[in-house]
This record gives C-alpha cells, sequence and structure tokens, in this order.
C-alpha cells in the first residue's frame, strides 16, 4: 500500500513538471518574438528611423499561389520587392511604433508557413532585427486568401493583428493595398 501511494505521488510530480516544461517552451517562442519588435523599436529609438530598412516580398493574393517557405518566396517566388530606407519610413514612425502596443499572443494549433508575404526590418549593417512572414498554412481557400488567424514573428507562429498588414500598407501602390486589404477580409 505504501508503495502504491508513493507511486502516485511520484507520477503526479513528474505530470506537474511535464506540464511545467511545456508551458515555458511555449511561453519562449512568444517571448522571442516580443524581444524581435522590441528589439526593432529600441533600434529605431537609439539609432533613429534612417538607420533602419525595411524589405518586402509579396505574391498577389489573388494568384492563388502559397509558399512553404520563407525561402521560396524570397529566392525568386515573389511577384513585387519594395526596397524601403528609413526616411521614407518616418513619415509612418507612429504605425510601427504601434506594433509593440499588440498583445502577442501564441496561436493554439501550430501550422507550417504558407507565405504569400514577407517582410525584414534590418539595421546599417544589414543585420535581420524583426521579420514577419504571412500566413500560416490554411491561409488560402480557393484563390483567394482567406482571412487566417495567424502570422509568423521571427519564425514564431502567432495570432492575426491588423498592425503586421497595416505597417506595410504606405508601400504599397493604391492597387496592391487595396487588393491585399480586400483579399484579407474575405
Amino acid at each position: 500500500m505504501h508503495f502504491k501511494k508513493r507511486s502516485i505521488i511520484i507520477l503526479s510530480i513528474l505530470l506537474l513538471l511535464i506540464v511545467a516544461v511545456f508551458g515555458f517552451v511555449y511561453s519562449r517562442s512568444v517571448w522571442r518574438a516580443e524581444r524581435a519588435i522590441g528589439n526593432l523599436l529600441r533600434q529605431i529609438e537609439r539609432e533613429g528611423i534612417n538607420e533602419i530598412s525595411l524589405t518586402v516580398y509579396y505574391i498577389l493574393p489573388a494568384t492563388g499561389r502559397q509558399y512553404q517557405s520563407i525561402r521560396s518566396l524570397v529566392d525568386g517566388g515573389y511577384h513585387y520587392r519594395i526596397f524601403v530606407e528609413g526616411f521614407q519610413m518616418e513619415e509612418h514612425i507612429d504605425a510601427l511604433r504601434r506594433i509593440g502596443d499588440i498583445n502577442l499572443t501564441s496561436t493554439e494549433r501550430r501550422t507550417r508557413v504558407s507565405a504569400s508575404m514577407h517582410y525584414v526590418f534590418r539595421d546599417k549593417h544589414n543585420r535581420r532585427i524583426l521579420d514577419v512572414t504571412m500566413f500560416g498554412s490554411g491561409g488560402r481557400g480557393g484563390n483567394h486568401l482567406v482571412y487566417n488567424t495567424s502570422v509568423f514573428v521571427n519564425g514564431v507562429e502567432v495570432e492575426w493583428d491588423d498592425i503586421f498588414i497595416e505597417i506595410i500598407y504606405p508601400f504599397l501602390s493604391e492597387d496592391r493595398a487595396r487588393w491585399w486589404e480586400e483579399g484579407i477580409k474575405r
């Protein structure tokens, strides 16, 4: 009887330990994404927006095309690539700062990358500070984007927030911004 009671206690402790480890790993991944956003905002405050660049790679939503990896999109799969220098972002600095106000939430279900848009903020030494990839798999339906609830921030899948696309709109042509906005709302 004493052995049975001890076994139950040991199994209970092991179960609690396993839950604690999974919880720690789960929270650390969101922490990594939050740290990347914080790094971008600190870099802007410390060095100024002119020391930051932004590169946006994307395909048009209505094509129905998606890439299983960021590399496939960035290495030539994109329809459009936009390079934005710091001084061009200056008038949109408030939108950039708003990214720090969002509360990142890890997704309940993990998906794989289904890249339609990928953008990267880099410092003056061309080091990556923050990258965002839209969307998780399941982010398409038919020939249009489906409003998906996940986006990858520095490789960490988190719940969607409109700010992830809103900070890019000013750098897209009016037609392309409207196309993305309509594709996401469908």
